[in-house]
């Protein structure tokens, strides 16, 4: 009557196995998150360009669902999330005149991206001076500074 084979190598066989397969669906959910990531910064662009046009309310919308995609999509501590609520602000205070709303969606994206800086193409005096006090009154050092941003291209 035949033996059965040993267990011990065929549980290490199962455990490469089982290692592996949680490696590529990790892979595979970051580049996921890479494609969703992708999706929110075409829409910023989209929302830019309305902006752009004077459509604040239209750049408003799309930010708005950007941001409630980002949320579906499990991107809530994303760059691209960080940069979305700062757009928002943006557009607050620029279209609407409501700058405690933009301070709050500054804050928003300082807290999930403490180093972020405004968008250099959309800073003007206002703008920054409410950037830097959201920045100040988190005690983060910076603020002042801009950045160029790849959703402007």
């Amino acid at each position: 009557m035949p033996t059965a084979p040993p267990l011990r190598p065929l549980l290490a066989v199962a455990l490469v196995l089982a290692v592996l397969s949680g490696a590529a669906r990790m892979a595979n959910a970051e580049a996921n998150k890479d494609d969703l990531a992708a999706t929110v910064a075409k829409l910023n662009k989209k929302a830019l360009d309305e902006y752009d046009n004077l459509n604040f309310e239209e750049a408003r919308k799309i930010l708005k669902d950007a941001l409630d995609f980002c949320k579906e999509a499990g991107l809530d501590q994303h760059p691209i999330t960080a940069r979305t609520n700062l757009h928002l602000g943006v557009v607050l205070l620029t279209g609407f005149k409501q700058r405690d709303a933009a301070a709050k969606y500054f804050r928003k994206a300082l807290e999930i991206q403490p180093d972020i800086k405004m968008t250099k193409s959309l800073a003007n005096p206002e703008i920054q001076a409410a950037f830097d006090e959201v920045v100040a009154s988190l005690g983060k050092p910076g603020g002042g500074g801009t950045t160029a941003t790849a959703i402007r291209s």
